[in-house]
């Protein structure tokens, strides 16, 4: 068999890129306590800064024997079945058609800076930001939307030996936001920018996050357009409070700190345990203290769509001082909002 006469590189594409950077996330995890200190993650912390990048495809493996060869270290972690394929680019003036094991994307215009990620010697992966633009164009609006929060969030790792650890940061929503917005010729690019412009940062779970999408979504795109708070904030504590209620910390699901107040989501699997009970009653207990209002969001009240917008929209109130009021269409939108981030969370969740 004829053999190139260069090296080829090869570069990881759509889903196999986002499994490859969700693996990566995983194997790079932090301290809640560091998660939690953060503020914003910086390029020491996501791999668009961490690892070399260019914008650039050059001499793009092609051939099935090649791509497997170049693919072969790092499958082991994709965490996918043997049969499905993996998803790669190739230059315009290559062939792009697909077979078994192989689907290629022929990209034919220009990309943003740092859209390319070497992660081994001719192996590159789309970055971050470019899977969030690429599976655009294969996403709905809200699952999209759940795709940009988990980017730019720090899950849960799956172990319970595990404990007390998180996953690295992919992205965030300012980095999201930039890329699409000079990636206008790529496929996705404007449903992207959409989400983008939507999405906060540090979510530490799903149900955070279709709370918080929910919440601050636009009510044009079917959210209740909340004044923005912060997720997972860490309300500083007087001496005095930590003295009187034993709590080194306290951190709020949604925080808004010019106001005091605070959103707390209560899920019934992360509060049967007993020791769990008495910590979330000494933070409950701080908070009070240093002068915030805390507001409880069930699971049963979440999935109760009325009562749910209820609730927040009097949490709203308390913030700005208005009432909301809300057509019918946009109580069918909200319920489209919530039906695709949890679809998002369903299709591509381990």
């Amino acid at each position: 068999m004829t053999r190139y006469a260069f090296p080829m590189n090869l570069y990881l594409s759509h889903i196999t890129a986002f499994r490859l950077w969700r693996a990566w996330s995983a194997a790079h995890p932090m301290t809640l306590s560091a998660f939690h200190d953060a503020s914003e993650f910086g390029g020491d912390v996501i791999p668009s800064g961490i690892f070399p990048t260019t914008a650039c495809l050059r001499l793009c493996a092609v051939r099935a024997d090649d791509i497997e060869e170049l693919a072969g270290p790092i499958r082991p972690l994709l965490a996918v079945a043997a049969d499905e394929p993996l998803h790669i680019l190739v230059a315009a003036s290559q062939s792009a058609h697909s077979d078994e094991g192989v689907v290629r994307h022929r990209l034919a215009t220009a990309v943003p800076r740092g859209a390319f990620l070497r992660v081994l010697p001719r192996v590159y992966v789309a970055s971050p930001e470019l899977v969030f633009v690429q599976m655009g164009a294969l996403l709905t609006f809200g699952e999209l939307l759940g795709l940009g929060y988990e980017l730019c969030g720090c899950y849960p790792l799956s172990s319970e030996e595990q404990a007390g650890w998180v996953r690295c940061p992919l992205s965030t929503p300012r980095r999201l936001l930039s890329f699409s917005r000079a990636a206008r010729g790529l496929h996705g690019a404007k449903r992207a920018r959409a989400v983008a412009a939507e999405v906060l940062a540090k979510s530490a779970s799903p149900m955070e996050t279709e709370l918080a999408a929910a919440a601050f979504t636009s009510a044009r795109r079917g959210g209740l357009g909340l004044e923005r708070g912060l997720l997972n904030y860490v309300v500083p504590l007087a001496t005095s409070t930590v003295r009187a209620t034993g709590c080194q910390r306290a951190v709020g699901d949604i925080v808004w700190p010019g106001c005091r107040k605070v959103v707390e989501y209560d899920g019934v699997l992360s509060h049967r345990d007993a020791g769990q009970q008495a910590r979330d009653a000494r933070k409950r207990d701080a908070l009070v203290l240093e002068g915030y209002e805390s507001v409880t969001v069930t699971a049963s009240q979440f999935y109760r769509e009325e009562q749910c917008v209820e609730l927040l929209d009097r949490v709203s109130m308390s913030i700005d001082g208005r009432r909301r009021r809300h057509s019918e269409g946009h109580r069918r939108r909200h319920h489209v909002l919530r039906e695709q981030v949890h679809r998002y969370h369903q299709r591509f969740l381990p």
